[in-house]
């Protein structure tokens, strides 16, 4: 009998580790003062809402297949306007490099777009050369009580996992009541259940941190994230920062591996003001050969 307050001791510092603590004074989260996310972020989380969370849901440590999903259209309603929102690489999968063409479509006078799709774009390159021989360490949560399958964040990740066509290590969030499921999540592996905060905490490298979500007082999205070995700060938006990119060197190499015949997009290099014009293919060994250099020549450094 002695053991059992020790034992709730133990659960709820875990949940205020994960959940509070390892919050940084100094970093503006986004999941608390962004008006999209503050208002559904339960700001100072108790334990009876993680104990709310496993009433309401199944979690499962498991690998579903990132094709299956369309992970844009969070991304492009808040980032682009509404013209933009319906290019290719906005309504489909993405099975190659030729999502860069639609950098093209963007109208010179709407630099924000251009910037944040770039910014996006850059991600997806770096994400998939980071993956093409590399394991995820923190696996995004993956919730399907809404109109779409919800990856947040790691939207971009399990896009770039489309692109080299592997398969994609999530924590899936399955409603135990099943009237709020709208669209049902294909696993085609499964980890492990996950019960208890330490199970949790175990499928992630590093440092955990925690966010949850709820809408009309029902759980509706947990946001998970570690900071680990090589992206182990923070980024402005207090989610985890990126290594350091060259996406010049990365599209130098396009033309100098890919033939002739191939696609081209050129495009403006933020901090450029020459137009660079590169080769581009969805052919999956040339891509594949493509983010190999990626991986081990154009990281210049990791946080």
């Amino acid at each position: 009998m002695i053991l059992c307050p020790m034992s709730d001791f133990r659960k709820q510092h875990l949940f205020d580790e994960i959940f509070i603590n390892r919050r940084d004074s100094n970093v503006d989260y986004a999941l608390l003062s962004h008006p999209s996310h503050s208002w559904r972020t339960v700001a100072q989380p108790t334990y009876t809402d993680w104990l709310q969370v496993l009433d309401e849901f199944t979690l499962i440590d498991c690998f579903i297949d990132a094709r299956e999903y369309n992970m844009s259209h969070l991304w492009n309603s808040g980032n682009l306007q509404e013209k933009y929102q319906s290019m290719p690489s906005s309504n489909g999968v993405l099975t190659g490099l030729s999502f860069l063409k639609d950098l093209e479509l963007i109208q010179s006078s709407d630099q924000l777009d251009y910037l944040n799709l770039f910014s996006r774009f850059l991600r997806l390159v770096l994400l998939a050369s980071e993956l093409v021989d590399t394991e995820v360490k923190s696996p995004p949560v993956l919730s399907n009580i809404n109109d779409y399958n919800t990856i947040h964040p790691g939207s971009t990740l399990a896009q770039a996992h489309q692109i080299i066509n592997k398969p994609l290590r999530v924590i899936a969030m399955i409603p135990n009541d099943h009237s709020r499921t709208v669209a049902p999540i294909n696993i085609i592996k499964v980890n492990k259940r996950i019960t208890t905060l330490s199970q949790l905490e175990s499928s992630y490298d590093g440092k955990l941190l925690g966010f949850i979500e709820k809408i009309e007082g029902l759980v509706s999205h947990l946001h998970l994230y570690s900071y680990h070995d090589g992206w182990s700060q923070p980024d402005q938006r207090g989610y985890v920062r990126d290594p350091d990119f060259n996406l010049v060197r990365f599209a130098e190499n396009c033309n100098i591996i890919l033939p002739d015949e191939c696609d081209t997009v050129c495009v403006t290099f933020p901090g450029m003001e020459k137009e660079t014009r590169f080769k581009i293919t969805d052919d999956p060994v040339l891509v594949r050969k493509l983010l190999e250099y990626g991986n081990t020549e154009c990281f210049t450094e990791r946080y």
